[in-house]
């Protein structure tokens, strides 16, 4: 991998960005496909702000259903029912997918 004009930021041989920097002894990591290198920037700025502001400020990220529902197949792979579990996040993720967990009950989902 080939490093850039930012620390944290790579670039892969087919061209596609990489994160993996610490910030605040945080791991961020993430491949971000082929984006350019000034969008790439402008979202490892945008999670370090996040990650600053948590610990400064103690301000939590406002995580969406989406992202919940990943975070959750991930962790729960040794299940022997989750791939009917992604297949019921799939059919919920066009609907919900984007509200944060707050905004998600049963009024949101009667509403949809």
């Amino acid at each position: 991998m080939a490093r850039t004009r930012t620390a944290g930021i790579q670039v892969e041989a087919d061209g596609s960005k990489v994160v993996d920097k610490r910030v605040f002894g945080v791991r961020i990591k993430c491949r971000l496909g082929k984006l350019g290198q000034d969008q790439a920037e402008a979202w490892l700025a945008q999670e370090t702000q996040k990650l600053r502001q948590a610990k400064l400020f103690g301000a939590r990220a406002q995580r969406t259903f989406r992202e919940a529902a990943i975070r959750y197949l991930e962790e729960h792979t040794e299940q022997a029912c989750i791939d009917e579990v992604a297949w019921h996040l799939k059919l919920l993720d066009p609907e919900i997918g984007k509200l944060s967990l707050p905004e998600v009950h049963d009024a949101t989902l009667a509403a949809s």
